[in-house]
């Protein structure tokens, strides 16, 4: 963990967003897995900061915070 984050200090934010983005985009990237990893993330934390921690990458990854997106579903 610390030789990533070390490692992290040094990655330019646009390289490292257009990486995530080509990513998320990939022929074998399905709604299905986003969702379920998604949820199996979430549902694994123990703590609160693991839980915000989540949270916030979800938010970097899609503007969005996990209770913004829950009411998007359930307005479906």
């Amino acid at each position: 963990m610390y030789e990533t984050k070390r490692i992290l200090s040094e990655i330019d934010y646009d390289d490292l967003g257009d990486v995530i983005w080509e990513e998320l985009n990939a022929y074998d990237n399905s709604s299905t897995d986003m969702g379920r990893y998604a949820i199996l993330c979430l549902e694994h934390c123990e703590t609160e900061a693991e839980f915000e921690a989540a949270n916030n990458m979800m938010t970097a990854l899609t503007g969005w915070s996990i209770e913004s997106l829950i009411k998007k579903v359930k307005g479906k």
